[in-house]
């Protein structure tokens, strides 16, 4: 897939980017057997980091069975819940 006439954050001038698996490059000429989505006025940016998954999966084993409003609602609970787990990290 290409997107066309997007601005990178670090850039002033429009340029095309490729998408692929695991691979996003930035082209100076569009492929025409691929996808174009075009844009206008459109800034791209980076993914993003989900930090609720990161907390819940990186951080510590898989704590706590509820479904949490936010972060500080599961904070609170595993930290009253599993203080011997999360000390041993």
């Amino acid at each position: 897939m290409i997107l066309n006439n997007v601005t990178t954050i670090n850039d002033t001038q429009p340029v095309s980017i490729r998408v692929k698996p695991n691979k996003i490059e930035r082209i100076d000429k569009s492929v025409d057997e691929e996808v174009h989505l075009n844009f206008t006025d459109a800034i791209i940016l980076p993914g993003l980091v989900n930090a609720h998954d990161q907390l819940d999966f990186d951080l510590f084993p898989q704590l706590g069975s509820n479904i949490y409003n936010n972060y500080v609602e599961w904070g609170n609970y595993i930290h009253k819940n599993y203080k011997e787990a999360i000390y041993l990290l």
